[in-house]
């Protein structure tokens, strides 16, 4: 998320500077490129970058490109029925779209339809799931062949990607000593990853706030068709279902240079 804010500043900085270097007689000449943020990702633990190119060739079209991500809402994932209350949690780890946009002022302000095509690759967690599964190796007890058959207590624990299972000796051989033997190494089944490939239709209004016409507001939203196109949604017996439609709105803040 980091490498985005950086290219946001240097970006929005060379902007400033070339508005700057103009004069007011050339103030009404800008360089085809915007870049845009999406402010309600980054209150979602997330991040967008948006660039969009409008030079004269392309006449009221606007084409452009974007990377986003974020963690859905606890309130979006109950709103499909099939998920609610399941203990879901789900993070939009990575998304990149074109986009295309016809507008219907010779300015590019104001009222505009738009077309998008993108992959958005998701993160899916199920912490209800999880908790009782580590409740429970917590505080399962056992006698293990092999350990002097000592009664030992069972524990699960996260390391990077991967499950980690221990297990604690309760009656150490020695006083002061560390009786904790890693048994093995579990590949991580409380995540899956998945693609999905996405289709929207929007439309939406730009607004210039300023007499230079270099920041600007967009308001969006749409209605788009979502399909996985890679991995599963299927976790230990419960899958994630993954509504076909996709209503979304926002607001984006962009910068014109």
């Amino acid at each position: 998320m980091n490498r985005f804010w950086k290219i946001g500043r240097l970006a929005a900085a060379a902007g400033l500077l070339w508005s700057g270097a103009l004069g007011a007689e050339d103030r009404d000449q800008q360089l085809p490129l915007a870049i845009e943020i999406d402010p309600a990702t980054y209150a979602l633990n997330g991040y967008a970058l948006h660039l969009r190119f409008d030079p004269e060739i392309l006449g009221p079209w606007v084409a452009g490109f974007g990377a986003y991500g974020l963690d859905f809402p606890k309130a979006l994932v109950n709103s499909n029925p099939q998920n609610r209350d399941q203990g879901w949690n789900l993070r939009l780890h990575s998304g990149a779209g074109l986009f295309l946009e016809r507008y219907f002022s010779p300015e590019k302000d104001g009222w505009f339809l738009g077309l998008q095509l993108s992959r958005q690759n998701y993160r899916l967690e199920n912490s209800d799931r999880y908790r009782r599964e580590l409740e429970l190796q917590s505080l399962a007890q056992a006698t293990v062949a092999g350990y002097d058959n000592r009664l030992y207590l069972w524990q699960l624990y996260r390391r990077g990607e991967q499950d980690l299972l221990l297990l604690h000796a309760l009656f150490p051989a020695q006083p002061g000593s560390l009786p904790i033997a890693e048994l093995l190494y579990i590949r991580s089944n409380r995540r899956r990853v998945f693609s999905n490939g996405l289709a929207m239709i929007y439309g939406g209004y730009r607004i210039y706030p300023g007499k230079q016409r270099n920041i600007y507001l967009q308001f969006w939203g749409g209605v788009g068709y979502t399909e996985t196109v890679a991995g599963t949604t299927s976790l230990r017996g419960k899958s994630y279902d993954v509504a076909p439609t996709v209503p979304f709105a926002t607001v984006h803040i962009g910068y014109h240079f």
